[in-house]
């Protein structure tokens, strides 16, 4: 049985799962409103056809917390699927209720902290992406070299070995603010950056790595890992990742879905629902990539080839498919403590490496690219003992 959380108090039993539904009913109220507008962005003075989806997507939102953005992204507005396989689909709308029914809610710091993250899989010895240096200030977390202050960052950068770097905010989330170095320039206090042909000099470097009240945030330095060759035809100098959803539960990992993601190319990083990335999904068993998906305008579109490169790659396979897989099921049987994560594998030349892992993910990538619903599976077996909105949130069964 998974190891679960519950919110409820033993003083008043009947009263607070009341209480909380009438809460909940209340947020989905308000959360109703809000849908009816991006509906009407879709389908313009059409109401017949907004009233339609409005009334459907409400339906999702108490049955699968599928929020409006979710629900066109994902591509359910469409009229050739059943409404009974729309609801298998899971959207990350007020996710916490839901995950809490399986993840211990203490563990889910590691999840929002990449430094804590690190750390703990060190302890573990899951292994990650190697890590150089954090910036950290008083009595905050530290992997790596501790670089405490803007001028221990400024030496740092100025060593030469300090070149092909990426620097990630260790409580940042979608890829927001990353940065990637490439090679040193002759001036040797600049750098090509990456992607494109700019440059950056080391103050920008120093004030990317400041607040508005230039206080210096908390970042991971850690070396730059190109991609795959195979990938990089595709799209280059990105990484791109693996996102594998597993669930630990009866004593064996259940993988719950994987896709891989690439972005436009003109970020550090890979986030598919970008507008100009894609959602591919590839065959478990063989590795071989189908049609993407890209959302582009917040709907979801199937094609075989990337939207902004034009590169083709449906048909082809998958480098070290076969490796990431079994990588994100090792991890996962060492984090068993936190049933329900999912892995993020960057997929370089040398093999796979997991960059991190989310203990709140939002898995509208995998969803999207496969075409197929979290909850028709294992997953939907176990919160289907949670189900109703004073609990999961979720009526999906």
């Amino acid at each position: 049985m998974i190891a679960g959380y519950s919110n409820e108090s033993s003083h008043s039993p009947m009263l607070e799962p009341l209480l909380r539904t009438i809460a909940r009913a209340l947020q989905d109220a308000l959360q109703f409103r809000e849908d009816w507008i991006r509906h009407s962005r879709h389908t313009g003075p059409d109401f017949a056809s907004r009233a339609r989806r409005a009334i459907e997507q409400a339906r999702l939102l108490r049955t699968s917390a599928m929020d409006a953005e979710d629900y066109y992204r994902l591509g359910l507005h469409r009229t050739d699927m059943s409404f009974a396989d729309k609801r298998r689909f899971i959207g990350k709308y007020r996710s916490a209720r839901y995950y809490q029914r399986i993840n211990p809610l203490q563990y889910e710091v590691f999840g929002h902290d990449k430094v804590l993250m690190h750390l703990l899989a060190l302890q573990l010895g899951v292994p990650m992406a190697p890590v150089l240096a954090s910036t950290a200030g008083p009595g905050d977390p530290v992997i790596g070299e501790h670089l405490a202050g803007l001028n221990a960052l400024r030496e740092f950068l100025l060593r030469p070995a300090s070149q092909s770097l990426f620097l990630k905010p260790c409580t940042g989330t979608l890829g927001l603010d990353t940065l990637a170095l490439g090679e040193r320039l002759a001036d040797s206090r600049s750098w090509r950056r990456i992607p494109g042909r700019g440059s950056i000099d080391l103050e920008e470097v120093v004030a990317h790595c400041m607040d508005a009240n230039g206080r210096m945030r908390r970042f991971l330095v850690q070396p730059r890992l190109a991609p795959h060759p195979a990938l990089a035809r595709i799209v280059p100098e990105v990484l791109h990742t693996v996102r594998v959803g597993t669930l630990f539960e009866g004593g064996r990992v259940h993988v719950l879905g994987a896709a891989l993601r690439m972005g436009a190319g003109t970020r550090p990083t890979d986030n598919a629902m970008d507008p100009g990335g894609i959602s591919i999904p590839f065959d478990l068993h063989t590795g071989v990539l189908g049609e993407g998906l890209e959302v582009a305008d917040g709907v979801a579109r199937r094609r075989p080839d990337h939207p902004v490169t034009h590169h083709p790659f449906a048909g082809s396979v998958l480098p070290y498919w076969r490796e990431a897989l079994d990588t994100a099921e090792a991890a996962a049987r060492g984090f068993s403590f936190i049933p329900w994560l999912s892995w993020d594998v960057g997929i370089c030349e040398s093999g796979p490496v997991i960059t991190e892992f989310n203990t709140r993910s939002r898995w509208t990538s995998v969803q999207a690219a496969t075409g197929k619903g979290l909850l028709a599976g294992k997953l939907g077996e176990v919160l289907s003992a949670h189900a109703g909105i004073g609990a999961s949130g979720l009526r999906h069964s």
